[in-house]
């Protein structure tokens, strides 16, 4: 039972939601829709994600856990490399500076701009992105001409360090002949404000294909390669955005293939794989919470560091 909220407005909420998601998926062109068929594959498929994670954050100074890996599977092969678990103290005073060293940048003029991020939170994400492209960079030398990369987020952004990173990434994919994939959770394309993931999946789901893929139209798809809004299995739970650079027909029948593992239908196995490899899970930031906190006062003396550094918002929480 509600008690300061009403069930007729949720109700109401949840109508209006729907009422754009139908005419959002009505302005779909139903013709772009193609059926995937899964297709086996006896060449070499490397995944590669990152995890963070926040155990004190105090605006201004931020104490982070961040951890990148891979795994490599086909060919015979079942390979993992993934980093442990590290430290990261970020602050508003060094936090620029770590950024040039992850994103490799040097010389006075990057000091500024407002492509910079803002905050050591921002600052943290960006890491982990760096290291997933550094880390994609190093599978490539486990894998041969016309072999898979997967990894987690899309192949494009507007911001310009990342954008150089990923241009990087997608040449050197080229190069090789490797087939790059970038696979998506969300997505920030729409139609009427309704995530392109809901708004084609609805209409996929009336088209009544098993499986299905839908290319969107981008601009720099001679760049960063094509998008699509895939289902992957007829059981799958939500379709995801994939970005290729490669044989799009068969990268998309490979990774359907890929995506029939029974707790995980319509996502590939090799990413699922490596998301529970490097995930930064609650309770591991909670325990270095706790470490943090108790120490403090052993290293300093005196309890003047949980009088001041304590995080009031959470004594607040415990009483509602």
């Amino acid at each position: 039972m509600f008690t300061d909220l009403s069930y007729s407005d949720v109700e109401k909420a949840a109508r209006i939601f729907v009422e754009a998601a139908e005419k959002s998926a009505r302005e779909v062109d139903r013709d772009r829709f193609f059926s995937v068929q899964p297709l086996s594959f006896d060449g070499r498929v490397a995944a590669v994600d990152g995890g963070s994670g926040v155990v004190v954050d105090f605006n201004s100074f931020l104490v982070g856990i961040l951890r990148v890996g891979h795994v490599l599977v086909g060919d015979g092969l079942m390979e993992e490399d993934v980093s442990p678990p590290e430290m990261v103290f970020l602050s508003r005073e060094n936090m620029l500076d770590v950024y040039r060293d992850e994103a490799g940048l040097i010389g006075p003029g990057d000091g500024t701009g407002s492509h910079l991020p803002p905050d050591p939170q921002s600052v943290l994400s960006r890491m982990r992105f760096f290291r997933e492209i550094k880390t994609a960079l190093g599978a490539m030398d486990r894998l041969g001409e016309g072999d898979l990369l997967l990894v987690d987020g899309s192949l494009r952004t507007d911001i310009p360090h990342p954008r150089e990173a990923l241009s990087l990434l997608v040449e050197r994919a080229r190069e090789r002949g490797i087939n790059l994939v970038g696979v998506s959770k969300t997505t920030s394309l729409h139609i009427n404000g309704i995530s392109l993931l809901q708004v084609v999946g609805m209409a996929g789901f009336d088209a009544g294909m098993e499986r299905w893929a839908y290319e969107v139209d981008v601009e720099d798809s001679h760049q960063f390669g094509r998008v699509f809004i895939v289902r992957l299995h007829p059981n799958a739970v939500s379709p995801f955005r994939v970005d290729v650079v490669g044989d799009v027909d068969m990268v998309l029948g490979v990774i359907a293939g890929l995506s029939e593992d029974s707790s995980l239908l319509g996502y590939p196995y090799p990413l699922a794989m490596v998301h529970n490899r490097v995930a930064v899970k609650k309770d591991l930031c909670d325990t270095a919470r706790m470490v943090f906190e108790s120490v403090l006062p052993t290293i300093s003396g005196g309890d003047r560091w949980m009088r001041v550094f304590t995080d009031f918002h959470r004594i607040l929480d415990m009483g509602v």
